[in-house]
C-alpha cells in the first residue's frame, strides 16, 4: 500500500494505538479480563475500518495499528476519533463486572521521501504524545 500511494501520489495513514492504563485492568480483574478487553479493542478496530481498504492488527500487547490507504491526515484524525470514543462507549463484562477502558492514539500521513518504518515511527511518536498529554486522545504527527 506505501508503495502504491508512493506510484500513484495518493494518501496513505497510519493510526497508532494503545490501550490507557492496560495493567490496571490485568491487576485489578486479572488476565482474563485484560484478554477480553484487547478482544474487544480488535473488534472495535475491525468493525471500523473500511472492508477490503484499510488493514488494522494488533502490535503486540496493548498496542494495534490502522493502515488507512486513501487517507489523508485530515481524515484519519476524523477516523481515530471515531474510534477513540467507540472504544470509550465499549463496557465488557467479566465474571459479572463490567470494564470500561480508553485509548491514546497517534495518527501520520506517508510524506513522498518517507519509508514504512519512519510513517510507524511518526505515528508511534504522535502515540506517545497523546499519552504524555493525559491520555484518552488523538494527536497529529509533526
Amino acid at each position: 500500500e506505501v508503495s502504491r500511494s508512493k506510484r500513484y501520489s495518493r494518501s496513505v495513514s497510519m493510526v497508532m494505538l494503545d490501550i490507557d492504563l492496560f495493567k490496571a485492568v490485568n491487576d485489578q480483574y486479572g488476565h482474563a479480563a485484560g484478554d477480553a478487553v484487547i478482544e474487544m479493542v480488535g473488534q472495535v478496530c475491525s468493525d471500523n475500518i473500511r472492508e477490503n481498504i484499510d488493514f488494522a492488527g494488533r502490535l503486540g500487547g496493548e498496542e494495534f495499528a490502522i493502515l488507512l490507504p486513501e487517507s489523508s491526515m485530515d481524515a484519519a484524525a476524523l477516523f481515530a476519533e471515531r474510534l477513540r470514543k467507540a472504544i470509550e462507549n465499549v463496557l465488557v463484562e467479566v465474571d459479572n463486572k463490567h470494564i470500561s477502558v480508553t485509548v491514546s492514539l497517534g495518527v501520520a500521513e506517508l510524506d513522498n521521501d518517507e519509508d514504512t518504518s519512519n510513517l510507524i515511527r511518526r505515528a508511534d511518536d504522535a502515540l506517545y504524545a497523546s499519552k504524555s498529554s493525559g491520555r484518552n486522545q488523538v494527536q497529529t504527527a509533526a
